[in-house]
Protein backbone atom coordinates (compact mmCIF):
# COMPACT_ATOMS: atom_id res chain seq x y z
CA UNK A 1 0.00 0.00 0.00
CA UNK A 2 2.71 2.29 0.85
CA UNK A 3 4.50 1.75 -3.06
CA UNK A 4 0.78 2.43 -4.35
CA UNK A 5 0.62 5.59 -2.29
CA UNK A 6 3.54 6.81 -2.76
CA UNK A 7 3.26 6.30 -7.17
CA UNK A 8 3.47 9.83 -9.22
CA UNK A 9 2.53 7.98 -12.50
CA UNK A 10 -0.62 5.91 -11.56
CA UNK A 11 -3.92 5.96 -10.31
CA UNK A 12 -4.84 2.85 -8.26
CA UNK A 13 -8.34 1.74 -7.12
CA UNK A 14 -8.53 -0.71 -4.37
CA UNK A 15 -11.51 -2.52 -2.83
CA UNK A 16 -11.04 -3.76 0.93
CA UNK A 17 -13.13 -4.23 4.02
CA UNK A 18 -9.46 -4.20 5.86
CA UNK A 19 -8.63 -1.86 8.43
CA UNK A 20 -4.70 -2.53 7.85
CA UNK A 21 -5.49 -1.67 4.20
CA UNK A 22 -7.45 1.43 5.02
CA UNK A 23 -5.28 2.99 7.22
CA UNK A 24 -2.15 2.51 5.25
CA UNK A 25 -3.61 5.12 3.17
CA UNK A 26 -4.43 9.10 3.59
CA UNK A 27 -8.08 9.44 4.75
CA UNK A 28 -8.28 11.88 1.86
CA UNK A 29 -8.52 9.43 -0.51
CA UNK A 30 -10.95 6.78 0.91
CA UNK A 31 -14.61 6.43 -0.76
CA UNK A 32 -17.61 4.59 1.16
CA UNK A 33 -19.33 2.69 -1.71
CA UNK A 34 -22.85 1.88 -0.84
CA UNK A 35 -25.14 -0.34 -3.21
CA UNK A 36 -28.64 1.85 -3.03
CA UNK A 37 -31.68 0.26 -5.26
CA UNK A 38 -29.30 -1.26 -7.63
CA UNK A 39 -26.22 1.22 -8.05
CA UNK A 40 -23.57 1.51 -6.29
CA UNK A 41 -23.21 5.31 -4.88
CA UNK A 42 -19.94 6.64 -3.46
CA UNK A 43 -19.65 8.94 -0.81
CA UNK A 44 -16.42 10.72 0.61
CA UNK A 45 -14.91 10.07 4.04
CA UNK A 46 -14.19 13.23 5.95
CA UNK A 47 -10.33 12.92 6.59
CA UNK A 48 -11.23 16.02 9.54
CA UNK A 49 -14.16 13.80 10.79
CA UNK A 50 -12.01 10.71 10.87
CA UNK A 51 -9.00 12.37 12.72
CA UNK A 52 -11.51 13.45 15.31
CA UNK A 53 -13.28 9.81 15.79
CA UNK A 54 -9.88 8.32 15.82
CA UNK A 55 -8.88 10.59 18.73
CA UNK A 56 -12.11 9.48 20.44
CA UNK A 57 -11.28 5.68 19.74
CA UNK A 58 -7.41 6.83 21.70
CA UNK A 59 -9.31 8.05 24.61
CA UNK A 60 -11.57 4.56 25.39
CA UNK A 61 -8.51 2.64 24.63
CA UNK A 62 -9.69 1.08 21.23
CA UNK A 63 -8.79 1.04 17.84
CA UNK A 64 -9.77 1.94 14.21
CA UNK A 65 -9.91 -1.79 13.24
CA UNK A 66 -11.56 -2.71 16.41
CA UNK A 67 -15.26 -1.08 15.06
CA UNK A 68 -14.06 -0.71 11.20
CA UNK A 69 -16.40 -2.49 8.87
CA UNK A 70 -19.70 -3.07 10.00
CA UNK A 71 -22.85 -1.21 9.92
CA UNK A 72 -23.83 -1.53 13.50
CA UNK A 73 -22.99 -1.90 16.92
CA UNK A 74 -24.38 -3.02 20.02
CA UNK A 75 -22.28 -1.86 22.81
CA UNK A 76 -21.53 -4.93 26.00
CA UNK A 77 -19.73 -4.83 29.13
CA UNK A 78 -16.74 -6.14 28.34
CA UNK A 79 -14.97 -9.27 26.45
CA UNK A 80 -16.57 -11.99 27.90
CA UNK A 81 -20.02 -10.84 27.15
CA UNK A 82 -18.48 -9.91 23.63
CA UNK A 83 -18.09 -13.47 22.93
CA UNK A 84 -20.92 -15.11 24.39
CA UNK A 85 -23.93 -12.75 23.39
CA UNK A 86 -23.50 -13.47 19.86
CA UNK A 87 -23.87 -17.27 20.41
CA UNK A 88 -27.11 -16.85 22.47
CA UNK A 89 -28.20 -14.84 19.64
CA UNK A 90 -27.25 -17.29 17.12
CA UNK A 91 -28.66 -20.55 19.69
CA UNK A 92 -31.87 -18.92 21.29
CA UNK A 93 -32.94 -15.94 19.16
CA UNK A 94 -31.68 -18.02 15.75
CA UNK A 95 -30.95 -14.86 13.65
CA UNK A 96 -27.72 -13.85 12.25
CA UNK A 97 -26.21 -10.41 13.54
CA UNK A 98 -25.57 -9.67 10.04
CA UNK A 99 -23.54 -6.27 9.97
CA UNK A 100 -23.65 -6.04 13.44
CA UNK A 101 -20.82 -6.44 15.78
CA UNK A 102 -20.96 -6.92 19.48
CA UNK A 103 -18.43 -5.01 21.69
CA UNK A 104 -17.15 -4.44 24.89
CA UNK A 105 -16.66 -1.19 26.19
CA UNK A 106 -13.94 0.27 27.72
CA UNK A 107 -13.78 1.52 31.99
CA UNK A 108 -17.08 0.78 32.25
CA UNK A 109 -16.72 2.29 35.94
CA UNK A 110 -16.47 5.40 34.81
CA UNK A 111 -19.86 5.17 33.50
CA UNK A 112 -21.21 5.81 36.81
CA UNK A 113 -18.75 9.09 37.63
CA UNK A 114 -19.06 12.85 36.48
CA UNK A 115 -18.01 11.15 32.90
CA UNK A 116 -21.02 9.51 32.45
CA UNK A 117 -21.82 12.06 29.69
CA UNK A 118 -18.33 12.16 28.20
CA UNK A 119 -18.24 8.56 27.72
CA UNK A 120 -21.42 8.12 26.00
CA UNK A 121 -20.53 11.14 24.04
CA UNK A 122 -17.43 9.21 22.93
CA UNK A 123 -19.65 5.48 21.89
CA UNK A 124 -22.46 7.91 20.01
CA UNK A 125 -19.88 10.17 18.36
CA UNK A 126 -18.19 6.70 16.90
CA UNK A 127 -21.16 6.01 15.53
CA UNK A 128 -22.56 9.30 14.06
CA UNK A 129 -19.27 11.09 12.85
CA UNK A 130 -17.93 9.35 10.21
CA UNK A 131 -19.81 6.63 7.12
CA UNK A 132 -17.23 4.20 8.02
CA UNK A 133 -18.27 4.05 12.08
CA UNK A 134 -21.17 1.57 12.68
CA UNK A 135 -24.22 3.00 14.12
CA UNK A 136 -24.88 2.25 17.66
CA UNK A 137 -27.59 0.10 18.44
CA UNK A 138 -27.71 -0.02 22.13
CA UNK A 139 -25.89 -0.62 25.00
CA UNK A 140 -26.27 -3.34 27.48
CA UNK A 141 -24.36 -2.77 30.72
CA UNK A 142 -24.46 -5.28 34.17
CA UNK A 143 -26.71 -3.92 36.87
CA UNK A 144 -24.13 -4.53 39.35
CA UNK A 145 -26.23 -3.52 42.36
CA UNK A 146 -26.49 -0.23 40.60
CA UNK A 147 -29.30 1.75 42.32
CA UNK A 148 -32.24 2.91 40.50
CA UNK A 149 -30.88 6.75 40.39
CA UNK A 150 -27.59 5.60 38.75
CA UNK A 151 -29.39 3.72 36.03
CA UNK A 152 -31.99 6.54 35.18
CA UNK A 153 -28.81 8.61 35.02
CA UNK A 154 -26.84 6.90 32.70
CA UNK A 155 -29.72 5.87 30.67
CA UNK A 156 -30.23 9.83 29.97
CA UNK A 157 -27.04 10.36 27.21
CA UNK A 158 -28.52 7.36 25.21
CA UNK A 159 -32.44 7.54 25.03
CA UNK A 160 -34.16 3.75 24.73
CA UNK A 161 -30.87 2.58 24.24
CA UNK A 162 -29.40 1.52 27.44
CA UNK A 163 -30.39 -1.45 28.90
CA UNK A 164 -29.25 -3.55 32.16
CA UNK A 165 -29.01 -7.02 32.97
CA UNK A 166 -31.61 -8.12 35.71
CA UNK A 167 -29.30 -9.92 37.46
CA UNK A 168 -25.78 -8.69 38.56
CA UNK A 169 -23.69 -9.69 36.29
CA UNK A 170 -23.18 -12.40 33.44
CA UNK A 171 -21.90 -14.23 35.23
CA UNK A 172 -24.90 -15.10 38.01
CA UNK A 173 -26.66 -16.52 34.73
CA UNK A 174 -23.65 -19.45 34.47
CA UNK A 175 -24.39 -20.46 37.90
CA UNK A 176 -25.82 -23.80 36.82
CA UNK A 177 -24.25 -26.88 38.29
CA UNK A 178 -24.37 -28.89 35.93
CA UNK A 179 -22.79 -26.93 33.41
CA UNK A 180 -19.78 -25.72 35.63
CA UNK A 181 -19.46 -29.91 37.03
CA UNK A 182 -19.40 -30.55 33.26
CA UNK A 183 -16.37 -27.66 32.10
CA UNK A 184 -14.84 -28.46 35.44
CA UNK A 185 -14.58 -32.02 34.44
CA UNK A 186 -13.16 -30.89 31.16
CA UNK A 187 -10.69 -28.02 32.12
CA UNK A 188 -9.14 -30.41 35.24
CA UNK A 189 -7.44 -33.72 33.78
CA UNK A 190 -6.24 -34.43 37.57
CA UNK A 191 -10.02 -34.77 38.88
CA UNK A 192 -10.25 -38.57 39.64
CA UNK A 193 -13.66 -39.41 38.48
CA UNK A 194 -14.26 -35.73 37.33
CA UNK A 195 -16.94 -33.26 39.26
CA UNK A 196 -21.07 -34.62 39.88
CA UNK A 197 -23.45 -31.99 39.29
CA UNK A 198 -24.41 -33.09 43.47
CA UNK A 199 -21.26 -31.68 44.32
CA UNK A 200 -21.33 -28.40 42.69
CA UNK A 201 -24.91 -27.44 43.74
CA UNK A 202 -24.47 -28.62 47.51
CA UNK A 203 -21.39 -25.89 47.54
CA UNK A 204 -23.64 -22.95 46.19
CA UNK A 205 -26.29 -24.04 48.13
CA UNK A 206 -24.41 -23.74 51.27
CA UNK A 207 -21.12 -21.68 50.85
CA UNK A 208 -21.87 -19.67 47.97
CA UNK A 209 -24.90 -18.44 49.62
CA UNK A 210 -22.34 -16.85 52.35
CA UNK A 211 -22.26 -13.27 52.57
CA UNK A 212 -18.95 -13.24 51.71
CA UNK A 213 -20.15 -13.35 48.07
CA UNK A 214 -22.59 -10.71 48.34
CA UNK A 215 -26.05 -9.26 50.18
CA UNK A 216 -29.44 -7.97 49.33
CA UNK A 217 -29.01 -4.20 48.54
CA UNK A 218 -30.64 -1.53 50.52
CA UNK A 219 -32.56 -0.16 48.36
CA UNK A 220 -34.40 -3.77 47.25
CA UNK A 221 -33.84 -6.12 50.43
CA UNK A 222 -35.95 -8.79 48.72
CA UNK A 223 -33.83 -9.43 45.72
CA UNK A 224 -32.97 -13.05 45.39
CA UNK A 225 -29.88 -14.75 45.70
CA UNK A 226 -29.14 -15.32 41.94
CA UNK A 227 -29.64 -11.72 41.21
CA UNK A 228 -27.06 -9.87 44.22
CA UNK A 229 -24.81 -12.81 44.14
CA UNK A 230 -21.13 -11.85 42.83
CA UNK A 231 -21.21 -14.41 40.02
CA UNK A 232 -17.52 -14.14 39.01
CA UNK A 233 -16.11 -14.21 42.59
CA UNK A 234 -18.42 -17.25 43.30
CA UNK A 235 -17.11 -19.13 40.12
CA UNK A 236 -13.47 -18.34 41.37
CA UNK A 237 -13.52 -19.95 44.58
CA UNK A 238 -15.96 -22.73 43.32
CA UNK A 239 -13.51 -23.54 40.58
CA UNK A 240 -10.40 -22.93 43.24
CA UNK A 241 -12.15 -24.66 46.09
CA UNK A 242 -13.06 -27.92 44.12
CA UNK A 243 -9.90 -28.66 42.20
CA UNK A 244 -7.63 -28.05 44.84
CA UNK A 245 -6.55 -25.16 43.66
CA UNK A 246 -5.40 -26.67 40.05
CA UNK A 247 -7.87 -24.71 37.93
CA UNK A 248 -8.22 -21.07 37.91
CA UNK A 249 -11.07 -19.43 36.85
CA UNK A 250 -10.47 -17.07 33.73
CA UNK A 251 -13.59 -14.94 33.21
CA UNK A 252 -13.38 -15.05 29.23
CA UNK A 253 -12.52 -18.93 28.49
CA UNK A 254 -14.32 -20.70 31.19
CA UNK A 255 -17.64 -18.30 30.92
CA UNK A 256 -17.17 -18.80 27.51
CA UNK A 257 -17.45 -22.74 28.00
CA UNK A 258 -20.29 -22.40 30.42
CA UNK A 259 -22.04 -20.30 28.10
CA UNK A 260 -22.08 -23.23 25.00
CA UNK A 261 -22.89 -26.24 27.60
CA UNK A 262 -25.77 -24.27 29.10
CA UNK A 263 -26.99 -23.00 25.52
CA UNK A 264 -26.61 -26.96 24.10
CA UNK A 265 -28.64 -28.52 27.77
CA UNK A 266 -30.86 -26.32 29.22
CA UNK A 267 -31.16 -23.42 26.69
CA UNK A 268 -33.69 -21.72 29.33
CA UNK A 269 -31.02 -20.28 31.86
CA UNK A 270 -29.99 -17.98 29.27
CA UNK A 271 -33.64 -17.07 27.55
CA UNK A 272 -33.06 -13.70 30.03
CA UNK A 273 -30.29 -13.12 28.21
CA UNK A 274 -31.83 -13.64 24.68
CA UNK A 275 -35.03 -11.18 25.49
CA UNK A 276 -32.56 -8.55 26.41
CA UNK A 277 -30.80 -9.04 23.64
CA UNK A 278 -34.08 -9.06 21.36
CA UNK A 279 -34.96 -5.85 22.55
CA UNK A 280 -31.56 -4.49 22.10
CA UNK A 281 -31.03 -5.39 18.46
CA UNK A 282 -34.37 -3.66 17.76
CA UNK A 283 -32.39 -1.21 16.22
CA UNK A 284 -30.96 -3.74 14.12
CA UNK A 285 -34.58 -3.46 12.04
CA UNK A 286 -35.43 -2.17 8.63
CA UNK A 287 -36.64 0.95 9.93
CA UNK A 288 -33.47 1.39 11.79
CA UNK A 289 -31.47 1.20 9.35
CA UNK A 290 -33.81 3.28 6.80
CA UNK A 291 -33.21 5.84 9.44
CA UNK A 292 -29.58 5.39 9.87
CA UNK A 293 -29.00 5.95 6.11
CA UNK A 294 -31.00 9.10 6.04
CA UNK A 295 -28.81 10.22 8.99
CA UNK A 296 -25.87 9.49 7.28
CA UNK A 297 -26.83 10.72 3.36
CA UNK A 298 -24.31 13.82 2.40
CA UNK A 299 -27.69 15.61 1.94
CA UNK A 300 -28.84 15.45 5.37
CA UNK A 301 -27.52 18.83 7.35
CA UNK A 302 -26.90 16.77 10.94
CA UNK A 303 -24.50 13.83 9.09
CA UNK A 304 -22.19 14.12 11.50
Amino acid sequence: MEVFGSSLKHQFIVTTHAPTVVTALGMGSIALLRLVDGSAQAESVEPAIVRQVQSCLAEIGASFADIFGPERVLWVEGQTEEECFPLIVHTLLRRSLLGTIVRGVVSTGELESKRTRRVFEIYDKLSKAAAIFPVAVGFIFDDELRPPAVKTEMAKWAPGRVHFLGRRMYENYLLGAQAIAFVLSEVDAGAPGGYSQADIQNWLDTVGHSVDYGVPPPFDPTRPWLAYADGAKLLSELFSTMSQTRVSFDKRIHSTMLTRRILETVPELLQEIADLLRTALEGDSPKMRSAVTHARSPNTASTS
